[in-house]
């Protein structure tokens, strides 16, 4: 706790020298996230938790050391954690670290261990570590789209579009059995987790994984989540005419200019 409160014969120290001790400070941490004893395994998640949170604009030196760890952790052929409340706090820490992201090159080149690790986490039975774990979907994609601060679109660079493009469907698979999840939350949750994908899916994605895995909610028992699919559904569907209108106006813009298409 002193480390970024200070006490009374030091200051807590500025960002710039946390980010120099994150190699050292981190890697310690992260050691303990497998720990035999649960005190300490938490303590460490929320040692990280708080470096993530003061550290946001420079993560990399953070993640180098960290994103390893959760893997061994978190990731697939992992031991189980019998902890539901260091489960949640793992994968709230995915969702920030994601959300806190500033370089999309950064986040882009740790991308399949994020995607692993979120695609783990996804099996996990508690519907808050659910839930969490689909937030942490939604900011993975937001986190590999760059806003423009003038005009709030998003813009996808390549590295970030070939990471997004590689595990939308990997991703939209692991969340979309949530849809049927008693939880009415959660299964808005996932809505919201499978449209951040939508964008990066294909057609045959579409077809294939998509429409048959939300078909339960079209009857779904609460009003509200009826509602948020069918809103969702016109989103989709005005997106993609959109899309098709700028393809089809391209190509009148080429032909007129003499090319072949």
């Amino acid at each position: 706790r002193r480390l970024f409160t200070g006490d009374a014969s030091k200051p807590p120290p500025d960002d710039a020298t946390l980010v120099a001790l994150a190699p050292t400070v981190v890697s310690a941490a992260a050691r303990g996230a497998t720990d035999a004893a649960e005190k300490v395994r938490e303590s460490c998640f929320a040692l990280v938790a708080q470096y993530v949170a003061r550290c946001a604009g420079s993560l990399e030196p953070i993640l180098k050391t960290l994103v390893p760890a959760l893997t061994r952790a978190m990731g697939a052929g992992s031991e189980e954690e019998p902890s539901e409340e260091i489960r949640l706090a793992r994968a709230t820490l995915v969702g920030e670290i994601c959300a806190r992201s500033k370089d999309a090159d950064v986040l882009a080149s740790f991308a399949d261990e994020m995607a692993d690790v979120i695609a783990s986490a996804t099996r996990d039975a508690f519907h808050d570590v659910k839930k969490a774990t689909h937030r942490a979907v939604e900011a993975f994609v937001e986190g590999l789209t760059e806003r423009n601060d003038e005009s709030g679109e998003g813009n996808v660079n390549v590295n970030a579009a070939n990471a997004l493009k590689k595990h939308a469907r990997a991703l939209c698979a692991a969340v979309l059995p949530d849809a049927r999840h008693r939880h009415s939350q959660t299964r808005l949750s996932c809505l919201r987790a499978v449209s951040s994908l939508v964008p990066f899916l294909s057609v045959a994605d579409m077809e294939e994984l998509v429409a048959p895995g939300l078909q339960p909610m079209c009857a779904d028992r609460t009003p509200g989540v009826r509602l948020a699919l069918h809103e969702a559904l016109a989103r989709w569907m005005v997106a993609d005419r959109t899309s098709d209108v700028d393809d089809a106006s391209s190509a009148r813009r080429d032909s007129r200019d003499g090319l072949d298409v």
